[in-house]
């Protein structure tokens, strides 16, 4: 971890956790659009859920997924959009 830059822990986060959001976000505005809601399967890493040496950036953000996908499964299922949620199961 003290060998990890600024930069590279931004670029790490950009990418799993900025890209995923966006992603989801995109995908779920279609889904509301086309008014026939759909399935958004949620993937993220064991890092998630398990220690990795020499890993803490990367696992910080799949430990974000794992709590977004909640978050994003309660915000989706009030719009009637199912959602699969498959990281804790």
């Amino acid at each position: 971890m003290q060998d990890v830059s600024a930069e590279e822990i931004d670029r790490i986060f950009s990418v799993n956790v900025r890209g995923v959001f966006l992603s989801y976000k995109y995908a779920a505005n279609q889904m509301i659009k086309q008014g026939k809601g759909g399935k958004l399967i949620a993937a993220s890493s064991i890092g998630g859920f398990k220690l990795q040496k020499l890993l803490t950036p990367y696992c910080a953000t799949k430990v974000s997924w794992t709590r977004d996908t909640k978050q994003l499964y309660l915000e989706l299922y009030v719009m009637l959009l199912p959602l699969v949620c498959r990281p804790w199961t």
